[in-house]
């Protein structure tokens, strides 16, 4: 179940970048680079606090 969760997480962040409102930046290279979320509207700010707060739900359910 958890998989199914993370796949729609995966979908809505690739959504909300193709419409612009954030980027995500990638630092680093191999195995695990860092990835920071970037908002470019308010609206981007915005989606980032709901995908943490359904990110966090997700690790209290599994």
């Amino acid at each position: 179940m958890a998989n199914i969760n993370h796949l729609m997480l995966m979908q809505m962040l690739s959504e909300l970048e193709t419409k612009g409102f954030l980027t995500v930046e990638v630092f680093g290279k191999g195995k695990k680079p860092y990835k920071r979320l970037v908002y470019k509207m308010e609206e981007g700010a915005k989606a980032i606090r709901d995908y943490e707060s359904l990110l966090e739900k997700l690790g209290e359910t599994t």
